[in-house]
Parts: structure tokens; sequence; C-alpha cells
């Protein structure tokens, strides 16, 4: 019993997805070694061994296949699940820059109020510094008006009773005169 071979087609496409083609070369050279068997041994008993191996040779490259594929599939699902995580942080990523531009804008209007109140407060200075002086002129007035009330004060008063004396002289003058 014989079994036909592969076609070297399926042996050469499948045999760069596994490791190095060790599996899809060895079932070449069983192959090839069949052929020379069956010519060497009419009988077919060597045969059947080769027959044998070469078919635990095909399952274990099936399997491989299948392995293969279900790796890919992992793969491009996980590649999948990576592409969405990248979606997802660069629709983050422009969530804060966006946010950055909007706090540079914050900053630079609370800059432009910084500014605004160091003019204000050199003007205030400046405000501050001639109500000072005012201050100090008219302190400087009142000492001299202080000065002058109590000079004026320390002067010798005439009596008020002066006053009545002169009315009296007054009121005899008049009585005289009458």
């Amino acid at each position: 019993m014989r079994v036909a071979p592969l076609p070297s087609e399926y042996y050469s496409a499948n045999s760069t997805a596994l490791s190095g083609g060790h599996l899809s070369d060895e079932i070449v050279k069983l192959q090839e070694t069949d052929g020379v068997a069956d010519k060497a041994d009419g009988n077919g008993h060597a045969g059947e061994a080769i027959e044998a191996k070469l078919t635990n040779l095909r399952l274990q490259l099936e399997n491989r296949e299948k392995s293969l594929a279900a790796r890919e599939l992992a793969l491009s699902r996980q590649e999948a699940d990576l592409r969405t995580s990248i979606q997802n942080l660069h629709l983050r990523l422009q969530e804060t820059e966006a946010k950055l531009a909007n706090r540079e804008r914050e900053l630079k209007q609370k800059d432009g109020l910084i500014d605004a109140a160091a003019v204000r407060e050199t003007e205030i200075g400046r405000f501050i510094e001639r109500l000072s002086s005012e201050c100090d002129k008219l302190s400087a007035e009142l000492c001299e008006k202080r000065l002058l009330i109590t000079r004026s004060q320390r002067k010798p008063r005439h009596s008020t009773s002066g006053g009545k004396v002169w009315k009296k002289v007054l009121g005899l003058v008049q009585e005289e005169a009458s």
C-alpha cells in the first residue's frame, strides 16, 4: 500500500511557516526513500514502515499548522487589541493636548492680569508717595499753626475787667454830658 506523495507546492508553501522547514524536509526525504525502498524491496514491507512514519510526520505537520494558525489568530487578536489601545492612547493624548492648550491660554491671561496688577501697584505706590508728602506738608503746617496759637496765647492779654472800666468811664462821661 503506497501513499501518493503530496505535491511539491504543498511542501514549499508550508515549509516557510515551520521553523526552518524541518518537518517538510523530512517528509520529502521519506518520500524519496520510500520510492527507493519500493524498488529495492519488491514485497513493500519496508515501505509500510516508511509509510507509517510518513503518516506520522504528516500528522505532526498538520498539528503544527493548526498550532501556527491558532498562534496567528491569537496574534491578530492581540494586534487588534493593541491597535485599539493605541487609538485610545491617541485620543487621550489629543484630549491632554487640548487641556494643555486651554491651560496655556489661561496662564497667558493670568500673566496679563499679573502685569496689569504690577502696573496698578506702581501707580498706587506713586499715589502713596504723593499722599505721604502731602501729609508731611499738612503736618508741618499744623505744627506751624499750633506754634502760632501757643505764641499768641503766651502774649499778655488785656484783662476783660479793663473793658468794664472803659464802660464805666464812658457811662460817667455820658452822665456828665447829660
